[in-house]
């Protein structure tokens, strides 16, 4: 939550919890900004991103509904951006309304594509056909609170 990162008191509790994790597995990390002020400019997007650039280095964001030029996540290093279509079921069309330029506008600026809160099939089917590079949602199952040992095991340096 870009908001969190306000206060130099919150910014350095989370330096402190980044800290905290294990270097080897910072690499399999992927810092997902979002709630992102509506006028974002690039220094405002560096004052966000500068907390985790000694341990991360894959950045993505979550733009404002409003947002259609993602040019300043492309000139700030992310690597993505991603839309959340909130968990419903959506018919067709109206995700498609809403993929397309949002796709479009990622792809002019370089970036890769994720969908968050697919709830259907169809709704899946066309993240695909939109090259989406990541997807979640209720269509996929339940939330883990926790990764699951395996992928614990699998991200370890010597798993």
């Amino acid at each position: 939550n870009s908001t969190s990162l306000a206060s130099r008191e919150a910014a350095a509790i989370i330096v402190g919890a980044c800290k905290k994790l294990d270097p080897a597995l910072r690499r399999y990390v992927i810092i997902e900004v979002f709630h992102l002020p509506s006028h974002l400019g690039i220094g405002s997007l560096d004052e966000i991103t500068i907390p985790f650039m000694p341990f991360f280095n894959a950045f993505m964001a979550v733009p404002t509904p409003d947002m259609d030029d993602f040019t300043v996540f492309g000139n700030g290093n992310y690597f993505a951006v991603g839309i959340d279509l909130a968990d419903r079921d959506l018919p067709p069309e109206e995700a498609q309304k809403r993929l397309m330029p949002f796709w479009a506008a990622a792809k002019k600026s370089r970036l890769e594509v994720f969908v968050h809160g697919i709830a259907g099939e169809a709704v899946k089917q066309l993240a695909e056909r939109y090259e989406a590079a990541g997807m979640d949602g209720v269509f996929f199952g339940d939330d883990e609170t926790a990764m699951p040992p395996r992928a614990i095991a699998a991200a370890a340096p010597n798993g």
